[in-house]
């Protein structure tokens, strides 16, 4: 075995990494996109673990800050399929040893049944002294039908979905109508909703590159001829993600942001996405705001499914791996 830095081998990376949880941030699109957000801030220590055959374990990681992770993220592993115990503990200890040799830094990692299926990187994670938290994600599965996915929505949630499609129009940027018109003045709206431009103008123009190639949506909503909101989609893999979502305050009397998103959900099965990822949602001991508990709450009413994985975080190494 031998470890070699992606940066002399990019050939080496997986265009998806399909037992991601968070498959964005290991993706083309992904890569792209978050390229673009965070420019020259962080230095890419993405590595992997070969031999002869080619790649064993592939981790994507960088650092920013003292911390190692993937765009805010955390790592998540792609192992070669099949794998024995033996060999993967070998490569995982290789490489968590090429990562202490970076210094003292802090790393964040993610396990799920998907990357860690025997629990091998959980317990060299946990042998080092590293903390754990669970993570909820709401997801909605789109290889059932539209009925059956209307039916796994909150009943209050139902309710909305069917305001919605009685009092709002739906109008759509997509591969086979790639309006930067229409998608710009999405932009425009975040930006005055939010008070502020939050993200840089290269990451708007990956955005919409990856609509028109089929890699994601935007479904925007009209409430008496004006555009009231709209949910703005990335796909990687078999996974559609709702990456960012802005409506009129003003308008917030009324229910119109779930009859996109529910349309949304809809499109990225006729596309042929097999899940919709909705986003986190928190559990009583997590320390987020109202807010984020709220809007964590609206995003499980879409699904009567939760994904669970485990972030670990690991301090300066106190003493080697067992």
């Amino acid at each position: 075995m031998r470890l070699v830095r992606l940066d002399t081998a990019e050939a080496l990376r997986p265009v998806v990494n399909e037992a991601a949880s968070f498959k964005l941030a290991f993706s083309e699109p992904g890569r792209r996109y978050y390229g673009a957000v965070f420019a020259e801030t962080l230095q890419d220590r993405s590595c992997a673990v070969t031999d002869d055959t080619g790649p064993l374990l592939v981790w994507e990681c960088d650092e920013a800050n003292g911390v190692l992770q993937r765009f805010g993220n955390p790592v998540e592993p792609w192992w070669r399929p099949g794998l024995d115990h033996k060999t993967r503990r070998e490569a995982a200890r290789m490489l968590l040893g090429a990562l202490d040799a970076l210094g003292p830094l802090t790393l964040r990692v993610r396990t799920s049944p998907a990357t860690d299926p025997d629990g091998l990187l959980a317990s060299l994670l946990q042998g080092r002294g590293a903390s754990c938290a669970v993570q909820l994600r709401s997801v909605m599965d789109l290889t059932q039908s539209e009925d059956a996915l209307e039916a796994g929505l909150r009943s209050s949630i139902r309710r909305h979905v069917r305001w919605g499609r009685s009092n709002l129009t739906l109008e759509f940027v997509d591969a086979a109508n790639p309006n930067e018109e229409l998608f710009h003045a999405y932009r425009e709206l975040h930006r005055v909703v939010a008070g502020r431009v939050t993200r840089p103008l290269d990451s708007w123009i990956e955005s919409f590159e990856a609509i028109r190639h089929g890699e994601g949506d935007l479904v925007l909503c009209r409430q008496d001829g004006e555009l009231a909101g709209g949910v703005l989609i990335a796909d990687a893999g078999d996974t559609a993600f709702y990456a960012t979502g802005v409506f009129e305050r003003d308008r917030f009397e009324k229910p119109i942001g779930h009859w996109p998103q529910f349309v949304a959900a809809l499109r990225a099965k006729a596309r042929g996405r097999a899940v919709y990822d909705v986003g986190e949602v928190f559990l009583p001991e997590h320390d987020v705001s109202e807010k984020e508990r709220a809007i964590g709450y609206f995003k499980s009413g879409f699904s009567s499914t939760l994904m669970p994985s485990l972030i670990w975080t690991s301090t300066p190494n106190t003493g080697s791996p067992k």
